[in-house]
């Protein structure tokens, strides 16, 4: 990000009887610029008596809010230990609090990077290595989420709220199937337990299905955690949420509970990796700053070189292709490596590595959006080009331009919304499969005489065509 400076976003997750004191606290330091988005905490209530028979647990929510602000990175501590004092976090059950350093525009006038000046003299305890996760689902689905989380027994969630636009406003009739309104599912767990609670989460959400989701990460500078998570009486000198706040303030860490729980997911998904740009702007201007970002892309041009140049020789560089040139291939047998017959270097201020085969198209490599993580289970090439294409090597599924067109649909009725051009891969990498078949790609044949087949009648004249239509 152009013009930015590196700051720390201070976020508590706290009940709302106590909201306001942290606010106050944080006010009496010195800062400034508070942001506050009400939501509520989640908990396993257990029953007792013959109701715990037919339905043991539920969940059961009370009022809370998340405090963000921004401060110095000098002060990343010291605005800590004021939310945990003014909290009363060291008792469980009180709420979370968490730090992460972000890029902030150096332009923003509606917050500023708070010098704090802690009125206390606290040595407060918090943990490293922890991951932040975020859930956005329709209403009514993040009890769901909260709840598979919790019976991990691996944090406290805050579900907030949100009203989606942008790409629902452009679906047409399909968005009555989309609600606008959105649950925010928000939690902190240590990072070695992350891919473990996301992939409970995703299973519990069913968010692998297109309409019902997305999820994501991000990293945590320090933190303290909420481990109280459900509403069982205390009966003993302490409780067990107590105890095991004490193991990991002895421990220094969260690494002992790795040994009692599994350390990593066991499915084999794949995620996207990006950069998150969150605006914080005045009350009522939201909706309009996410109107602008959707009419920043209107159309996708997606060139597909059936036999073109391979990765290697374009924009995929691997050193050690280069490094072991002329060896013999361990995967084909009776092959030699070979290095790329002209050097992929790197290009423009983001380095991005690109063939000096396009001297032109290096001059705009800082526009460039570069993936290159792309895989695919097969190694036949019919294969794994159906896979690029419907995201399916076995089956006929819509291809990825009957989705979008299916999806976003198109402002003009009277011409296709989607077309493809001199494909010669076969119908299926631009059919619609079990879509409608509105949905399809109109071919387009540019060196024939009729470019679009079937649409000239040579058994009649135009006049009475017209006439018939």
């Amino acid at each position: 990000m152009k013009e930015s400076k590196p700051v720390i976003k201070v976020t508590a997750m706290l009940h709302r009887n106590i909201s306001s004191k942290a606010v106050s606290a944080l006010k009496s330091a010195g800062v400034k610029d508070i942001y506050q988005t009400p939501g509520r905490i989640p908990f396993l209530a257990y029953h007792s008596g013959i109701k715990a028979v037919f339905k043991p647990q539920s969940l059961v929510s009370y009022p809370a809010e998340i405090i963000t602000c921004f401060v110095e990175p000098a002060v990343e501590k010291v605005a800590m230990e004021i939310l945990s004092v003014a909290g009363n976090m060291e008792e469980p059950g009180k709420g979370s609090v968490y730090t992460e350093t972000i890029q902030m525009s150096s332009r923003s006038t509606l917050f500023h990077c708070d010098k704090v000046v802690s009125p206390i003299n606290q040595n407060q305890h918090f943990y490293h290595d922890l991951t932040a996760i975020q859930c956005v689902v329709q209403r009514g689905q993040g009890d769901k989420i909260a709840q598979a989380v919790l019976e991990m027994g691996s944090a406290v969630p805050v579900i907030t709220y949100g009203t989606g636009t942008g790409f629902r406003d452009q679906i047409g009739i399909l968005r009555i199937t989309i609600p606008a309104d959105k649950e925010i599912v928000n939690l902190v767990v240590p990072s070695w337990e992350a891919d473990y609670v996301m992939e409970a989460m995703i299973s519990a959400g069913q968010l692998e299905l297109p309409g019902r989701g997305f999820i994501s990460t991000r990293n945590v500078s320090m933190g303290r955690l909420d481990t109280k998570m459900t509403n069982e009486t205390n009966v003993h000198a302490a409780s067990l949420e107590q105890i095991i706040h004490a193991i990991d303030h002895l421990n220094d860490s969260m690494e002992w509970r790795r040994n009692t729980r599994k350390s990593s997911a066991s499915s084999n998904r794949l995620f996207f990796t990006g950069m998150e740009l969150k605006v914080f702007c005045n009350e009522g201007t939201g909706l309009g700053l996410a109107e602008e970002a959707m009419k920043s892309n209107k159309r996708v041009i997606f060139m597909y070189m059936n036999g073109g140049m391979t990765h290697t020789d374009t924009f995929d560089h691997k050193p050690l292709m280069v490094e072991k040139a002329g060896t013999d291939d361990p995967v084909s047998k009776g092959r030699k490596i070979m290095k790329p017959g002209v050097p992929l270097t790197p290009a423009g201020d983001s380095g991005i590595e690109i063939s000096e085969n396009f001297p032109h198209l290096r001059k705009h490599a800082d526009d460039l959006c570069l993936l290159n993580g792309m895989k695919s289970k097969t190694g036949n090439h019919n294969q794994a080009r159906s896979l690029l294409h419907t995201g399916n090597f076995q089956f006929s599924r819509p291809s990825m331009g009957s989705w979008l067109l299916y999806g976003l649909g198109t402002e003009n009725k009277e011409l296709p919304g989607f077309i493809t051009i001199d494909a010669n891969i076969g119908p299926d990498m631009y059919g619609s499969s079990f879509l409608p078949a509105i949905y399809q790609g109109t071919a387009i044949n540019a060196g024939s005489k009729s470019a679009i087949p079937n649409l000239v009648n040579t058994s009649t004249t135009k006049d009475r065509q017209r006439k018939d239509l």
